[in-house]
């Protein structure tokens, strides 16, 4: 069963490398930088629970594990900007507003690393299976997260009924990506 969630972990990761390459050759077009972060997240996120699925000793399913958290972090705050980018709200990404939305982020990973000595993140418990009962810190990751996919989600929704039939095909299709990974994600954790 591990080798068959690696194998699909490992397609996810090619996929996600060949759009991120398209998307830096068309980096000039509206949505190529959301889309090329949104993909490398999805690329790191991929590869490292793959990696994770085929480790065979509990240290290194724990390492590789963690290491998911680089693209866990990323992806939401990434499709927050793909959202603004191909909504027309390129204006709400200011510097300031870039630094705001890295902080949680930014801080998971820093109490993710740091938790044997504060118990933040995994509150204790620290499996090689999925998170159940995670720490306070796990849970405001989990809570701001899914914020910034509903808000990008919205975005996307309500743009679609504005523009023309093509555009609003492809804003469906990058909602109907995002949301069927999360969705499943947040079932997990329920």
């Amino acid at each position: 069963m591990e080798l068959q969630y690696a194998i699909a972990l490992l397609v996810a990761a090619i996929i996600s490398a060949i759009v991120m390459w398209f998307s830096w050759k068309r980096r000039s077009a509206d949505g190529s930088i959301g889309l090329l972060l949104t993909m490398a997240a999805a690329f790191v996120w991929s590869l490292t629970y793959a990696i994770r699925w085929l480790s065979k000793d509990i240290n290194g399913q724990l390492f590789w594990l963690d290491a998911t958290y680089f693209g866990v972090v990323v992806a939401p705050t990434a499709f927050l900007i793909l959202a603004f980018e191909i909504t027309n709200r390129k204006h709400w990404l200011t510097r300031r507003n870039l630094i705001l939305l890295a902080i949680i982020p930014t801080l998971t990973l820093v109490f993710l690393w740091t938790d044997p000595w504060h118990g933040l993140f995994y509150n204790g418990m620290r499996t090689g299976e999925a998170i159940l009962n995670g720490g306070v810190w796990f849970w405001v990751n989990a809570v701001y997260s899914y914020l910034l996919i509903l808000i990008a989600s919205l975005l996307l929704f309500i743009a679609s009924y504005r523009t023309k039939s093509l555009y609003r095909q492809q804003n469906f299709i990058i909602l109907i990506g995002m949301l069927l990974p999360a969705f499943s994600n947040l079932v997990s954790l329920v």
